[in-house]
């Protein structure tokens, strides 16, 4: 009986861990100019993607979708700080697929040489 009641609190709690927020990250030398790219990959649906950097470097998170290129967010410039979010949906590349795909890149120092740095993006579901 117990062999069963453990398989059933594994099996209930794996949609729990599959929704988890996701990390990703990256870090760049002083003096360069920089521009990341990462494939954002969870369950399908709505994130929100939440970046925070060390540095006051001007960094640019654009969306890449589909041949266009959508600027997410901006941080360093302006009244922006070292931090902010965005929402962002991942759509399964197929039909019935239940991981769903986003490119996005992430550009440092943007018209200017920066300071060493480094920069973690989280992505958080809101299903």
């Amino acid at each position: 009986m117990k062999k069963y009641l453990a398989i059933l609190v594994v099996a209930s709690a794996m949609p729990v861990l599959s929704h988890a927020a996701v990390t990703y990250g990256n870090q760049w030398a002083v003096g360069t100019k920089n521009t990341f790219y990462h494939t954002l990959e969870a369950p399908a649906g709505k994130y929100r993607l939440d970046i925070q950097a060390s540095d006051t470097a001007p960094i640019t998170v654009y969306h890449d979708g589909a041949g266009k290129k959508a600027v997410l967010l901006r941080l360093n410039q302006g009244q922006q700080g070292s931090s902010g979010s965005a929402e962002i949906p991942l759509r399964a590349t197929k039909p019935g697929l239940a991981y769903g795909y986003a490119r996005i890149s992430v550009q440092v120092g943007v018209g200017q040489k920066t300071g060493s740095g480094s920069y973690q993006i989280q992505l958080i579901p809101l299903f």
